[in-house]
């Protein structure tokens, strides 16, 4: 798959209608990715960087991002290692910490290789003992190949799932009862 630099949205094409950033896995793979580790920041602008997805909570992180949303967004970071050689990653915040789930994905182009991996995180508020689920995620990209010039990058696609809403719960009851109260004593 080839793309060239005018297919790829930046983050200055975000402030007209009608744009949306929403790569592919395999174009975060092929083209972000790998445009990053080569070198090539300024063709991959859409996508901010930090120095590690863990060192910030996650309510902080939306801030952060080359492209604002409402529910999903990019980063590149460098792997953070729990040991110099080791494979494993760290992904403990101060609120809590970022547990994968599931299995390592392949990540696949059009000729059927496989370019890269994608492993699912979900963020559990507290510690170990007793944590708590929350309803953010993390998607972590990268690539099958070792890293190039010495550069080792991640990217991380963050999402905040939205809370369904119970249709005529208690809740909702109580709030209307509470508003016509409210409304009758004006």
């Amino acid at each position: 798959m080839t793309i060239t630099s005018s297919q790829v949205t930046s983050a200055n094409d975000m402030g007209n209608p009608g744009f949306r950033f929403n790569p592919t896995d395999e174009q975060l793979v092929n083209y972000y990715l790998r445009y990053k580790i080569c070198g090539n920041d300024n063709e991959v602008s859409a996508i901010g960087e930090i120095d590690n997805i863990c060192n910030y909570e996650r309510w902080d992180l939306p801030m952060l991002a080359a492209i604002p949303s409402q529910d999903t967004w990019y980063f590149f970071s460098p792997p953070d290692r729990k040991y110099r050689k080791s494979g494993n990653n760290n992904r403990v915040t101060r609120a809590g910490f970022w547990k994968v789930t599931g299995k390592k994905r392949e990540i696949k182009n059009r000729r059927n290789q496989v370019i890269g991996f994608k492993s699912t995180l979900v963020f559990y508020r507290g510690r170990l003992r007793d944590p708590a689920w929350t309803n953010w995620t993390i998607h972590e990209y990268q690539l099958n190949s070792s890293c190039f010039n010495g550069r080792d990058y991640i990217i991380s696609r963050l999402h905040r799932k939205q809370r369904r809403r119970a249709v005529n719960s208690v809740v909702d009851e109580v709030e209307n009862t509470l508003a016509d109260m409210t409304l009758a004593d004006v």
